[in-house]
């Protein structure tokens, strides 16, 4: 009976070592994977911190001389992308004109001031700087000579120059600017006209208004060439966006065709009051060449 008993005390220690053991094996596993959901937290935390500030913080411009290189930061868990600023130039001025200004010793002072002896040169130093000449308004005026015959009284002057639009004070360059600031700048004209009485010209936006639809008319024939190589080409991209109008509709449609393979690329726009389809099939009744929209890719074919 001993013997059962002590072969019984045996079974059940090592029973309780093998249970010991296992569950010892299953704690270091939890262990493990605690740690790890830890360093999966800290990932997310981070990604959505980041997520944040790109979405809602401040956003920084990088500033003249300065440039993003990338480097490689160990955050918990993963590894990112960091951004820092290292001086470098980054702005091309070798295509700008170039005014000189020199600064150079006196007379008196081009002595050594240990010696007094003359000093010679030995070179220059050279650094640059942006600058920028304001907007400067002047008057042109056309001075044309009368000369007159003594025998017959026929009078005879040189040629008037044809103006940009006509009996229009507005000259070339000032609605030239005007087209550009508005277009390509989106500058509005009631803002010009702040501008330009600011210089003591004192213009009415009503007025440049009418300088830009003048310009626009006088610039068809330009409009109607740019239509003539879009067509000529094989492929065109055609889109419509809808855009504000004032009269006499609030809304309206600006109509896109692209030519991507005619020289660098051109753009012909059309402004209409609808969506209709019957609006390109009219502009490419003559097109010929592969067609693509949004909807659909075909091939147009001539009538």
């Amino acid at each position: 009976m001993s013997f059962l008993k002590e072969a019984r005390k045996d079974n059940v220690a090592v029973d309780i070592e093998s249970a010991y053991s296992l569950l010892n094996a299953e704690y270091q596993n939890a262990l493990k994977r605690i740690d790890s959901l830890e360093l999966e937290i800290a990932r997310l935390k981070e990604q959505l911190a980041l997520m944040q500030h790109q979405r809602f913080g401040k956003k920084t411009e990088v500033s003249l001389g300065e440039a993003v290189v990338d480097e490689l930061q160990t955050v918990a868990g993963y590894t990112r992308r960091k951004g820092y600023k290292s001086v470098g130039r980054t702005v091309d001025t070798s295509l700008l004109p170039r005014h000189k200004i020199i600064h150079d010793l006196s007379e008196a002072d081009k002595q050594c001031t240990n010696c007094h002896h003359a000093l010679s040169c030995i070179g220059q130093d050279v650094s640059e700087q942006l600058e920028v000449i304001p907007l400067k308004l002047y008057v042109a005026e056309h001075i044309r000579y009368k000369y007159v015959c003594n025998y017959c009284q026929t009078v005879q002057m040189a040629p008037k120059p044809k103006a940009t639009i006509p009996k229009a004070l507005a000259g070339g360059s000032l609605i030239t600017e005007i087209v550009l600031n508005k277009y390509q700048y989106h500058l509005p004209l009631y803002r010009q006209s702040k501008i330009l009485a600011s210089y003591q010209v004192a213009t009415p936006d009503n007025t440049l208004g009418q300088w830009v639809s003048q310009s626009g008319s006088g610039l068809m024939r330009v409009y109607e060439a740019l239509w003539q190589a879009c067509s000529k080409v094989n492929y065109l991209q055609v889109d419509e966006t809808p855009i504000k109008v004032l009269k006499p509709s609030k809304k309206g449609y600006l109509w896109a065709y692209y030519a991507p393979h005619c020289g660098k690329g051109l753009v012909f726009f059309e402004l209409s009051l609808t969506r209709s389809g019957s609006v390109a099939e009219e502009r490419l009744m003559d097109f010929k060449g592969l067609l693509q929209t949004r909807w659909l890719c075909r091939v147009s074919k001539a009538t």
